[in-house]
Parts: C-alpha cells; sequence; structure tokens
C-alpha cells in the first residue's frame, strides 16, 4: 500500500489528501477537508456525464469525457468537483466514491453496501485559464500574468524620508515578491520589459506605498530612483456642511481626508446606518424626502488608517412649510434711567430679533458641496416706537417679522503678540503656522494678526522663531465664532545656549611644535587655516581666519587659547 498526495474536490471545492490503494483512490465521507480556494489563474469547467450507475457503477471518467468532449477539459486538471444530477455535493450522499483528477470520478456499486447503488454523478474539473495576454515586447511568462524579456535589467535605489538609503524595502509586481533592497538602497530584478506597462509597486515600513512604472526604453539596462513618502495618519481637511431642502430637492455632501497614503475607500453613513452604492468621497441625494432628514457623515479608510468627519444635519422641509418662524424671539434691551415703562413696569423694552438659522432660499441647478449663496433667517419687517419717557418720546426700531434673507458675512480676526516670557523681548520677522500651513508672521515688535477661516472651531497656531532665539511654540486660542476681534499675549521660551567646546578643556595650539614633528610638512604645498566661533552667554573665542600659502611664507601660527 502506497500513500500518495491528492488534489480531490467533492461538493464544496476542497482540496485533501487521501489514501491510494493499488491504483484506485478512495474517499470517506467522513473525512472533512479543508476548503480548496480558486485563484485568478484557474477556472471550472462545464459540467460532464457521460455514464450512468447501471452494472458495476457510476464511472465519468477523463479519458472518456476527451473522447466526446475533446477540447473542454485541459491536459493537466488542478482539481474536480462532483455532484449528483440531484445537486447533492458527493460527500453529502453517504455513499464511498473515488476520485482523481488526472483519471476522473467513479463509484462501485459493490462497495455502498447492501440493496443501494451508486448516485448518479456529474463532475467538473479545474484548469488553468487560456492565456490571452498579448506583449508587445518580449514573451508571456510561465503564469500569464505578465510579459518577460530575458535580456532586459532593471537597477534601482530606494530611498526613504530625510534622503536616506532604505534598506529592507520591498519590491512586488502585480503582487509578487520579486526582489528586497540590499544595505545601500539598491535592488536589481532581471526580465522586466522597458514596456511602460510594467509597475512595480515598492514598500517599506513606516513609509507610504508608491509605485514605479518602468519606463519605456530600448537599452538593455532601466535605472529606477525612489524617493518613499513617510506615512501620515489620516486627518479631515473638509467635513460635510450641514443644508436645509424642500422636498423634491437635491442636496450633495462632501468630504476631504488628507494622509499619506490617501484613503481607498469612502463609506457614508445617515444616522449612523451605512449607505449602500455610495463610495465616492462625495454624497449626492436626489429628490429628496422627508425621512432623509437627519445626520451624514463620511468614513475614510486606507493603508494608514481610518478616520470619520464630523457630522453635517440635513433638515429637509415640506414645500409649503415656512423655513423661518416670521414671530420675533424676545430680546429686551435696557432702557434709560428716566425712560420707565409702566406697561411693563420695567426698565426693559421687547425690540424682538430672529434667530439666525439657515432656511431655504434660491437655489441655482447646479449641485455643489457648499451652496454658492447662504440664507439664514433674518429680520424681514420693522416698525418704529415712540416710547414715553420723563419729558421726551425715545424712537425705537422694533423687529415686527422674520424671513429668509441672505446671511451676512461675519470675520473673526485674531490680534496679538509674541514675546519671551522672561524679559518681554518680542519674536521679530517669526513664521505663524496652522494646520502646517503658514498664514501669517510676527512684525518687528512681534505683532501679528489673522483672520479665522469659516466653519474653524478650534483654532491651534504654532509659532516658529527664524532667530533661533525661542523654541516652537503650540497655543490653542479662543475667539468669538459669531464674529469680532479678540486679543492674545504669546510667551515664548528661550532656547538654552549650548557650547560646541567644553568650557573647562584647555588645548594649546603650537604651529612650531607641530611642524617640527611633521617633517614631511616641509614641503611646499596650501596651508587651510580656519575660524572657529564659540559663543556662549559669557564668552566668545576665535582661530584664524581661512586662507592659503606655503610654509616658506607663512609667519607663525600664535597659540590660540580654546575654552
Amino acid at each position: 500500500m502506497a500513500v500518495r498526495s491528492l488534489l480531490l474536490v467533492l461538493g464544496l471545492t476542497a482540496a485533501a489528501v487521501i489514501e491510494a490503494q493499488g491504483p484506485w483512490r478512495t474517499y470517506s465521507t467522513e473525512f472533512n477537508p479543508s476548503l480548496f480556494h480558486v485563484d485568478d489563474n484557474y477556472e471550472w469547467t462545464s459540467w460532464f456525464n457521460v455514464d450512468h450507475p447501471g452494472g458495476r457503477g457510476d464511472y465519468e471518467q477523463l479519458e472518456a469525457i476527451r473522447f466526446y468532449y475533446k477540447t473542454r477539459v485541459c491536459t493537466v486538471p488542478r482539481a474536480l468537483e462532483a455532484r449528483t444530477t440531484d445537486w447533492i455535493p458527493a460527500r453529502e450522499t453517504g455513499e464511498k466514491v473515488h476520485a482523481d483528477p488526472t483519471v476522473g470520478f467513479w463509484c462501485l456499486n459493490e462497495e455502498q453496501g447492501p440493496e443501494r447503488n451508486c448516485s448518479n454523478y456529474a463532475v467538473r474539473f479545474l484548469c488553468p485559464k487560456e492565456c490571452r495576454l498579448k506583449c508587445v515586447m518580449g514573451r508571456v511568462n510561465a503564469d500569464c500574468d505578465a510579459c518577460m524579456c530575458e535580456d532586459h535589467l532593471v537597477l534601482g535605489s530606494v530611498r526613504g524620508a530625510g534622503g536616506l538609503a532604505a534598506e529592507g524595502a520591498v519590491i512586488l509586481r502585480s503582487g509578487k515578491l520579486m526582489t528586497v533592497s540590499d544595505h545601500n538602497g539598491h535592488f536589481r530584478v532581471p526580465g522586466l520589459c522597458p514596456d511602460a506597462n510594467t509597475t512595480l509597486t515598492v514598500r517599506l515600513q513606516g513609509h507610504a506605498t508608491q509605485n514605479v512604472v518602468v519606463p519605456q526604453s530600448t537599452d538593455r539596462t532601466s535605472v529606477l530612483s525612489v524617493q518613499l513618502q513617510r506615512t501620515e495618519k489620516l486627518h479631515v481637511s473638509s467635513n460635510p456642511e450641514s443644508k436645509i431642502r424642500r422636498e423634491g430637492q437635491t442636496a450633495a455632501f462632501c468630504c476631504k481626508v488628507a494622509g499619506t497614503p490617501l484613503p481607498d475607500t469612502y463609506q457614508w453613513f445617515h444616522n449612523n446606518s451605512l449607505i449602500e452604492k455610495q463610495s465616492e468621497n462625495t454624497l449626492v441625494l436626489k429628490n429628496l424626502q422627508l425621512e432623509q432628514t437627519g445626520e451624514y457623515y463620511c468614513r475614510a479608510s486606507g493603508p494608514s488608517g481610518a478616520i470619520k468627519t464630523k457630522p453635517a444635519t440635513l433638515r429637509v422641509i415640506g414645500n409649503r412649510e415656512q423655513s423661518c418662524n416670521p414671530i420675533p424671539e424676545e430680546n429686551l434691551i435696557r432702557l434709560p434711567y428716566d425712560c420707565f415703562q409702566n406697561s411693563t413696569n420695567s426698565f426693559y423694552y421687547n425690540v424682538g430679533k430672529c434667530s439666525p438659522r439657515t432656511c431655504v432660499g434660491q437655489l441655482d441647478s447646479g449641485i455643489r458641496c457648499k451652496d454658492k449663496v447662504s440664507y439664514c433667517c433674518g429680520v424681514a419687517k420693522m416698525e418704529e416706537k415712540k416710547l414715553e419717557c420723563q419729558g421726551y418720546q425715545l424712537p425705537t426700531m422694533v423687529v415686527t417679522e422674520c424671513g429668509c434673507q441672505k446671511c451676512v458675512e461675519t470675520k473673526t480676526i485674531v490680534y496679538g503678540r509674541a514675546v519671551a516670557a522672561d524679559n518681554g523681548e518680542p519674536m521679530r520677522f517669526g513664521h505663524v503656522f496652522m494646520n502646517g500651513v503658514r498664514i501669517s508672521r510676527t512684525g518687528y515688535k512681534g505683532t501679528f494678526s489673522i483672520q479665522v477661516p469659516p466653519d474653524t472651531e478650534r483654532l491651534v497656531l504654532t509659532f516658529v522663531d527664524n532667530m533661533q532665539k525661542f523654541i516652537n511654540t503650540t497655543k490653542v486660542l479662543p475667539f468669538n465664532s459669531k464674529g469680532g476681534a479678540v486679543y492674545h499675549e504669546i510667551k515664548l521660551i528661550r532656547k538654552n545656549r549650548q557650547l560646541l567646546l567644553a568650557q573647562q578643556s584647555q588645548t594649546l595650539l603650537s604651529w612650531e611644535k607641530w611642524r617640527d614633528k611633521k617633517p614631511w610638512f616641509n614641503s611646499k604645498f596650501l596651508l587651510i587655516r580656519f575660524t572657529l566661533r564659540v559663543e556662549s552667554s559669557t564668552q566668545a573665542v576665535s582661530m584664524p581666519v581661512l586662507h592659503s600659502s606655503t610654509p616658506e611664507t607663512s609667519p607663525q601660527l600664535q597659540q590660540h587659547k580654546v575654552i
């Protein structure tokens, strides 16, 4: 009895190692084979049934199938699958069967027990796909997934963030490992065709994956240079904006997520429920209905992680429903000391106000992430009231009706001054950054001003000193989101003064002594002299300046004390 490895698929696609008895392969349905996964280079044939379970049993042999269907089965099938004509997988019939992808499938009546015959089986085979790849240059490889040029060589170098050589970078083509870069960041891949259709994928831990195309060339060697970028976590650069619409109108929400690498998948959620068939960073909702009111947000994911945006609110109202409450809200103002109102028994009078909530205005036919014109509830009508005071009448304007108006654009400005925390020295001509982008700079007295972008909820600024006197400082500055100006004074910490040379070490440099110990130095050549200046809070030390001379014409180098 010999034991051989056999690839068997019965019922569900599966692979198994079974025991061979002489020339026959047996299979027990009590054995539970592992699932067999079909890759992209193989496909199943149609089902074949060339025999019926009369006489000794059911024989679906590969030789007989090829006799009737000459071109339907490949030369060497990788696996086979069997089932009854009633669509029952072979492993679920309880019958003892035999299978071999190179021979076929058979079931013997005598092995099924008393008064039981084999079922009528049909089989199919797993065969390699027909190669349809055409190569403009070179020839098709054995796997039929790429073209290969045996006389061509690709040489490359990989550098990581900062320009350092990237050792251990993985080079792949179509997901298959080709090579790994050496300690100098170099790699070589033979056999690739320079047809501008060959793409290499470069991966390095802590860096973003990068694809490189081998350029078209007639040379026998191609040289590639790859500069990788360090992986950057995903962050939201633009959140979807809240909107209000009427039934039947259209609304669009957009989200923008940055990072290295960029996200490759976007998902949209409505009231925390995933919206199917939406995979772009823009969500367009047409023919809106009342039940679509709610919160919408976007979730972006990629190789560097996942992140979700802040939710935006969509409010859908009926076609005849008013988007603004026409009745003004209460707004009490204090009157002068001699203007007591007997009708209200107080010094306060209600002049009314309108809630500045968004409303439905005149929309154009374009689909935009942000409406071209924003509409808010505002004052539609006002009346003049004359309040009776002691000896005079006080004219006062009172809001009587609210309506939908164009929103008044407000500006929020942050003023400030960046100074040293110890003595108030200003940070002159420094840079101010927000989200990694320089948006302002300080003046001679350290003053700065910034207009806060709309929809900013948290203002985070970083102050960078070009004079290298102060440590880079990041501050979170409060501001009035409804508009106006605010002033802040930024306290900066000085950098520590570091000595480039040890303070206690003293070194005497004598040109004469050094020259006497080096007799070979007496020949004529250029002497390079230099200056090194070390600054601290208490002292400065200098050494000779750069110039050229010969030993015969150069004066004696004076002794210098380096502290």
